[in-house]
């Protein structure tokens, strides 16, 4: 997680500037301090507003989103008393809320961790495409940096899940582009450090454990690598009665295709070390990511411990 100075410099305001956080618990950030912002209703309505911020939304779609179609007509009386607080809070930042033709627009709007989210992955898309993947990589990184949890996580409304579903998604994009970077400059140890902590997210998820399987070929661990393709096979098996579909099964046909070989450590490593120093300590650095406690991962026992065992039946009948 990111320090409030450090919010603001990936956010790209200075200490003066505001902050409005929906990337995460909804919060209101200025000088340093959180800013009261009433309860989740309210936190619900400027979420609406942020969402769509400089663009007039109507009444109604507001009343729909927050509180759901059925409200109640009195509704309307409470959504103009909610928006009279969130002036008294937002105007002395230099936002403000404006009554159009039977709609309310947010001008002004603080910074919003989400548009900078959008803006710094566009930013990582044209650094890739001009050929300087480590700077699209240090890009991604902040993207992510930006996350602190669930979307709207201290609100309910029924404009929540959607958007909720939507922005989830965008971040898993982003992650997976960040692997695929770190794995075509030769860093495949950092992209094991991150597929570790984002498949316990999604643990069904078949490209995100192809990713890894890869990352931890990319290293030279092939029987590590291995002893994970076992794994999510087990998991589907068990849990979903299904078996690995053509990505795991490619993945796997990667790592056979050199079980013969010894795993041969990269330049400069030295097996014997870099071994004792995982069982010593179970984690790896990797900040600013989503997923990573105090700076790191802690990683499963059977994706960092180096056996010479070969459990997979196929890999039996292959060697």
């Amino acid at each position: 997680m990111t320090t409030r100075t450090e919010d603001r410099q990936l956010l790209g305001g200075g200490p003066q500037r505001a902050s409005l956080r929906l990337l995460g618990p909804v919060e209101l950030h200025a000088d340093g301090a959180e800013v009261p912002l009433g309860g989740p209703v309210q936190r619900g309505v400027l979420t609406v507003l942020a969402i769509h911020a400089g663009q007039p939304i109507t009444v109604d779609r507001l009343i729909s989103d927050v509180w759901g179609e059925d409200a109640a007509d009195r509704t309307r009386r409470s959504l103009a008393t909610l928006v009279s607080r969130l002036r008294a809070v937002l105007e002395p930042l230099g936002a403000k809320i404006e009554h159009r033709h039977g709609a309310y627009v947010l001008l002004g709007a603080p910074l919003i961790d989400l548009v900078r989210f959008d803006q710094l992955t566009s930013v990582a898309t044209e650094e890739e495409s001009h050929g300087d993947p480590a700077g699209a990589i240090t890009t991604l990184g902040h993207a992510l940096a930006l996350w602190n949890g669930e979307p709207f996580a201290n609100i309910e409304a029924p404009f929540v899940a959607d958007h909720r579903a939507r922005l989830v998604e965008t971040r898993r994009t982003a992650e997976e582009r960040l692997v695929r970077l770190l794995l075509a400059v030769g860093e495949p140890d950092r992209a094991v450090a991150l597929l570790e902590a984002i498949v316990r997210e999604t643990p069904y998820s078949e490209q995100r454990w192809s990713l890894l399987i890869d990352a931890l070929h990319a290293t030279g661990r092939r029987r590590d690598a291995l002893q994970t393709y076992q794994r999510i096979d087990r998991m589907l098996r068990d849990d979903l009665g299904i078996g690995p579909g053509p990505l795991l099964r490619a993945a796997e046909q990667r790592v056979l295709g050199n079980l013969l070989q010894p795993d041969t450590p990269r330049r400069g490593q030295d097996p014997p070390q870099r071994h004792i120093a995982h069982r010593n300590h179970p984690g790896i650095e990797f900040q600013g990511l989503p997923g990573v406690e105090n700076g790191r991962v802690d990683v499963a026992p059977a994706a960092m411990e180096h056996t010479e065992t070969i459990e997979s039946p196929t890999a039996l009948q292959r060697v």
